[in-house]
This record gives C-alpha cells, sequence and structure tokens, in this order.
C-alpha cells in the first residue's frame, strides 16, 4: 500500500471543502476496516467515493472485481495508475447519486458489498440510494459522522432515535463496529466519525406493511418530536381526533405518548392500523 501522504506529494490533490472531502489516512484503521469487509468473502465491491485510494489498495487484490465511483475529477489518474493494475477494477468519475447502478451489476457480482467514507453533507442521501436498490447488495460498510451513525443504530426512548432509525433498521441489521477519531484524517474534520455494518435483509422486517405509508407514519410521529402520537398523526390519519385515539387505544398505544418512546414493533402496528393493512 502506498501511503496516501506519499500519493499527495506524488499527485498533488488538493481536499474539497465543497465535497466534503476528509481523507481516511491512518493506515491501522484503513486495514481493519479492509479485514472487517474481505472477512465476509464479497465476490465484488463497490467504493463510494475512494479519493486517494487509500482503502482501495487494500481491496483490489482481493476480490474479483472492485468498482471505483468517484465525484471528483482530480484522481482520475491517481486511481488508474495506483489502483488499476492491482485487479479487475473498474474506475467512473461520476456522481454516483446521478448514476444508473442497475446497469452496473448483475448477478455474476454476488455477493455484493458496498463501502465508502462518506461525504458528511451527502450521506443520507447516498445511503438512501443504495437502499432504493438494495437487491443488488448483500452488506454495506459506510462511514458516517459519529452522529448519524448514533442515528442509525439508536434504540427507542433515546436521543438520536428517530425516522432514520427506523427506516434503516427496517432494511437491514446495523451495527458500528468502528468509532473513528478526527486525528486519523486529512484535514482533520472537527467532528468524529464511526463505521457502520449494515446487514440487508431478504425483505422488509415486517413484511407485511405498506412501507411507503410506515414512513409517512414515522416521520409525522417525530414533527415535532416534543408533540404527543395524538398530536403529531391527526395530519395524516383519516377521520377524527376521537377516531385516531380510539384505534391507537386500540393496539395498547397510549395517544399521549410521543413518537420517540415507541419501538419499531410499535410503530408497525400503528401504520397497520391507520393503513390498508390489518394490525398484528
Amino acid at each position: 500500500m502506498i501511503h496516501p501522504t506519499e500519493l499527495k506529494k506524488r499527485y498533488e490533490f488538493l481536499s474539497k471543502k465543497s465535497l466534503g472531502q476528509n481523507f481516511l489516512i491512518h493506515r491501522p484503521i484503513l486495514e481493519t476496516i479492509a479485514k472487517r469487509v474481505l472477512e465476509h468473502k464479497p465476490h465484488t465491491i463497490l467504493e463510494i467515493g475512494p479519493g486517494p485510494a487509500s482503502l482501495s489498495q487494500l481491496l483490489a487484490p482481493q476480490v474479483q472485481r472492485l468498482v471505483l465511483i468517484e465525484k471528483d475529477e482530480q484522481f482520475k489518474i491517481l486511481l488508474e495508475e495506483v489502483v488499476q493494475p492491482l485487479g479487475k477494477v473498474g474506475i467512473y468519475i461520476d456522481d454516483f447519486l446521478e448514476m444508473d447502478l442497475e446497469k452496473l451489476f448483475s448477478k455474476k457480482d454476488q455477493p455484493l458489498f458496498v463501502v465508502g467514507n462518506l461525504p458528511y453533507n451527502a450521506s443520507v442521501a447516498i445511503l438512501q440510494k443504495l437502499f432504493c436498490h438494495r437487491n443488488l447488495f448483500e452488506r454495506f460498510y459506510l462511514m458516517f459522522q459519529k452522529e448519524v451513525a448514533q442515528r442509525l443504530t439508536a434504540k427507542h426512548s433515546t436521543k438520536a432515535y428517530g425516522s432514520l432509525s427506523l427506516y434503516a433498521q427496517m432494511l437491514a441489521d446495523i451495527k458500528t463496529i468502528l468509532p473513528i477519531p478526527a486525528s486519523a484524517f486529512d484535514p482533520r474534520p472537527k467532528i468524529e466519525s464511526a463505521v457502520v455494518e449494515f446487514k440487508l435483509l431478504p425483505e422488509l422486517r415486517y413484511p407485511e406493511i405498506d412501507f411507503e405509508f410506515f414512513q409517512q407514519i414515522t416521520q409525522a410521529a417525530f414533527n415535532p418530536r416534543r408533540k404527543t402520537l395524538l398530536n403529531n398523526l391527526r395530519a395524516i390519519a383519516k377521520g377524527s381526533k376521537e377516531e385516531l385515539e380510539t384505534k391507537l387505544m386500540s393496539i395498547n398505544i397510549d395517544p399521549k405518548r410521543r413518537g420517540e418512546t415507541l419501538s419499531l414493533e410499535e410503530f408497525v402496528r400503528v401504520s397497520s392500523i391507520l393503513g390498508r393493512t390489518n394490525p398484528l
């Protein structure tokens, strides 16, 4: 592995604040991430935002195919000269959010994993796109700022718990596998980060529900957080306030509770009784 510090001397790349670039340069941490990804034996890996190829160099020789999607054109030559010789590597200089993932991968790429040190300003949008194409993938190993990682893994009755927690946990088993200090990056950010592992479920955790309506329910329940379910859900539920209150009580949900106190299973019951499916 050629260290990012040495690569910076050779290729003179710059960190662009507009793209949210903070490059992970701590070799032991990079090696730990690579080990955690590779121990599950992926056939193909998609890396989002490889930048100066710190992680790419460790992955390319160990998989059948590595696909790199990098928005910043300044890394094109670096990736071609440093990573491409290490294996079967495809390089796309493009915006991940604009790409058609269905055209990039097929069944022969399975098992297909995703890795990425995600830019802070686009991390949730990137995750949502990956979830929209979850039929393609088996696992994600993604780096987020610490607060987003906490939201993704949060349990009910905690400050970090919200609609993002519920959305992600309906689709995957999620856990934080590695905290990353700010000192591991160049330039050094003002916040800490964490690598989060997503093991995608073959179907929704509760496949009987209308997932789109479930998302509407959970978003409404936390808008704003300080209000009760009865008040927050009135805008989305059909019927009068009294009818909504009766429905919630019929599934043993106190209408005066706040959204952050409800578990995922309780939100499924709420979504079911207010939506188009039968309650559990």
